[in-house]
């Protein structure tokens, strides 16, 4: 997987072509968007054939089955989290207010995902820890200061899933419309929200960005066809 999307990235259109073993091509005038949370919005990444092999592989999706003990669940359109060490640069990581569960639905609703697609181990950084420290610019000084830097890039697929019983028929329908137009949604599989954040490139719309993927809209198994809520849609009368 790491490798297609290492391929997604060579492929793309602009400026001196990315290239996965020239650290010197690692620059946003070679590169899809990607904002400082190093999440790429657009360019059709939510609806790849590998971004749905993410969502189908059953090993992902059986977590969400166990933890809302049913099979008949659906799929967020979510993003791909891109991020290298020596990406010199990054946006200003600013404050993203958003809010991600439903408050006036109190208690458990969704559950979050994020697939690891890059190996890491115990000594590596990751999304789940005993205790929280908010790290200072100064910390992270001290860090580097004492031989502790980013040396790994990572590679995350957003994977959200909910019974497709929590979803209406007006849910269905938006979420069918977002997959025939290669839409992306928020990490709600319910497609509460379509079409994502505004791909820009120097303030203005990048015209390197498009919905539909490059290499053709995705080929779906029968658990990926499932997963979009399509077949739950009721026939008029």
């Amino acid at each position: 997987m790491p490798s297609q999307i290492y391929g997604f990235l060579e492929g793309f259109a602009c400026g001196i072509a990315f290239k996965r073993d020239d650290p010197s091509t690692i620059h946003w005038k070679n590169l899809p968007i990607i904002n400082e949370k190093c999440m790429c919005f657009g360019y059709g990444l939510p609806h790849e054939n590998f971004t749905w092999d993410i969502s189908c592989e059953p090993g992902v999706v059986g977590a969400s089955e166990k933890v809302y003990q049913t099979e008949d669940l659906i799929v967020s359109f979510d993003v791909v989290n891109i991020r290298f060490p020596n990406k010199v640069d990054i946006p200003e990581n600013k404050p993203w207010p958003h809010q991600d569960q439903d408050p006036e639905n109190p208690g458990f609703r969704v559950l979050q995902g994020l697939v690891n697609l890059l190996p890491n181990g115990p000594d590596d950084g990751r999304l789940l820890t005993k205790e929280w420290y908010g790290f200072t610019g100064a910390g992270m000084k001290w860090l580097a200061y004492k031989g502790l830097k980013w040396h790994k890039p990572r590679f995350a697929a957003y994977t959200c899933y909910m019974p497709a019983a929590d979803a209406s028929q007006e849910d269905f329908i938006r979420k069918k419309k977002a997959l025939k137009e290669c839409k992306s949604t928020t990490h709600w599989p319910n497609a509460v929200h379509v079409g994502g954040l505004p791909v820009l490139r120097d303030g203005k719309p990048d015209p390197y960005h498009h919905d539909i993927p490059k290499s053709g809209k995705s080929q779906l198994n029968e658990r990926g066809f499932n997963l979009t809520g399509i077949p739950y849609i009721k026939a008029e009368a």
